[in-house]
């Protein structure tokens, strides 16, 4: 018996079943990778594009270790992170806040205390 001819580019793959004869339909997800770190990439029937890939951003797959950036997952450019501002009051003994490189932690620069 021959299977049908798998459609070039798709990850639906037709193989023949060596157990129990006859072809049998496999999801190949492998096929589907589309090289960014963040994503999910599976193998779907359900969806419209011509290589049955669906690729899902996962946040939490991003993580940068610096506690003072937010990171999301781009489904083209991979993960981004977005520095996020250092909490103070203004008016008190910190001047300024910014985050801090090396430690991935807001560092404070400290003046003179104000009533």
């Amino acid at each position: 018996m021959v299977c049908p001819a798998t459609v070039p580019g798709s990850c639906i793959q037709s193989e023949c079943d060596p157990v129990h004869g006859g072809c049998v339909t496999v999801l190949r997800s492998e096929l589907c990778d589309d090289g960014v770190e963040c994503t999910v990439d599976e193998c779907s029937p359900e969806t419209a594009e011509p290589d049955h890939c669906v690729h899902r951003a996962v946040d939490s797959l991003c993580d940068d270790g610096m506690s003072c950036t937010s990171e999301v997952c781009d489904l083209v450019a991979g993960c981004l992170a977005t520095p996020m501002p250092c909490p103070f009051e203004a008016g008190g003994c910190i001047l300024a806040a910014h985050c801090d490189d090396a430690s991935g932690s807001c560092t404070y620069e400290r003046g003179p205390c104000m009533a």
